[in-house]
C-alpha cells in the first residue's frame, strides 16, 4: 500500500482500492496497460504456433514462457 492511513478506510473506499488492485493485477489490466506488447506477444505465439504445428499444450506452454519477457521488456 501507498501510505498508511491515520484513519481507518469506510467500507466502500477498501472496496474500491481492492477493486482497483485486482484490475491491476490481472491479466486485462496488463492488457489495458500494454496493449501494444499484448498483440505483439498474440502475434509472435500465433505464428509460431501456426508455423510449427504444435499441439494446444505446446502452444499455451510457449505463452506462459514469453509472457515474463515481454513483461520485463516493457517495464524498462
Amino acid at each position: 500500500m501507498d501510505r498508511v492511513p491515520s484513519q481507518p478506510l469506510s467500507t466502500e473506499e477498501a472496496k474500491a482500492r481492492l477493486r482497483e488492485a485486482a484490475e491491476r493485477a490481472s491479466p486485462a489490466g496488463y492488457v489495458q496497460q500494454h496493449p501494444l506488447e499484448t498483440v505483439g506477444l498474440a502475434l509472435i505465439i500465433g505464428l509460431l504456433a501456426g508455423r510449427t504445428r504444435l499441439s494446444k499444450t505446446m502452444t499455451i506452454m510457449l505463452a506462459e514462457q514469453l509472457l515474463p519477457f515481454v513483461i520485463r521488456r516493457s517495464r524498462k
